[in-house]
């Protein structure tokens, strides 16, 4: 049942789960996936935000030099001071930057692309409208906040000791293993960058729907904006 349905994730994931407007040919289609799986559970994960992107940078590259490395793009808010600590991933560094105004998710996506040919540039994601603006042990973190998500996912496999499965699908779609964890050894981390057939979101889910895991899960960020 889970192969067929990998088919059918597959063939989604050339679509887009978010509306899309027809009306304009030129703009790229929107690649925004709403949704993710939590055990067996399809969990929406919320409404798009039209004026937030999540962008991870090289560590070796500061906020002033990505500030540098942008300043050229027009659609984005360049008076837009960021708020809360940085983000630090394995290998990378998170910023959210704005759009000069609210832009639908094909817009969003064209500026994603732009943002990705900056060599710099690890990953862009779509950010996510939320009310809750606190953070895990429930202090708040400012006035209003987004979700996103990181470019690594994490991956259940049976039998840690059999692996042919999880790096057959790694090389298919271009992503990368860094690490098991070593508590639990059942659990793998995997990374989706520019380079992979999807972003972390989507690829947890395509590694799911594939029928060969227990569980593959997006790690779920929260950012104060305001």
């Amino acid at each position: 049942m889970k192969n067929l349905m990998f088919v059918f994730a597959v063939l989604a994931l050339a679509f887009t789960s978010c509306k899309k407007d027809n009306t304009d040919e030129a703009l790229v289609p929107c690649e925004f996936v709403d949704f993710r799986y939590y055990g067996d559970h399809v969990q929406t994960i919320g409404e798009l935000s039209p004026d937030y992107l999540l962008v991870g940078i090289d560590e070796s590259t500061s906020r002033d030099e990505f500030e540098e490395l942008i300043s050229d793009l027009e659609l984005l808010d360049h008076s837009y001071s960021p708020v809360g600590d940085l983000i630090i991933g394995s290998n990378n560094h998170m910023h959210v930057v704005k759009t000069k105004d609210s832009k639908s998710c094909e817009e969003l996506t064209g500026i994603i692309q732009e943002l990705e040919q900056l060599e710099q540039v690890q990953f862009v994601h779509y950010t996510v409208q939320t009310d809750n603006c606190d953070n895990l042990i429930w202090e708040p973190m400012g006035d209003l906040c987004v979700d996103s998500y990181s470019n690594e996912f994490l991956v259940k496999v049976e039998d840690p000791s059999e692996l042919s499965q999880l790096n057959e699908l790694i090389e298919q779609t271009n992503t990368t293993l860094v690490e098991q964890n070593q508590y639990m050894e059942q659990w793998f981390t995997v990374s989706a960058d520019k380079q992979a057939d999807g972003d972390a979101m989507a690829m947890a889910n395509l590694f799911f729907l594939s029928g060969h895991f227990l569980a593959a899960e997006p790690q779920i960020l929260k950012r104060p904006v305001q």
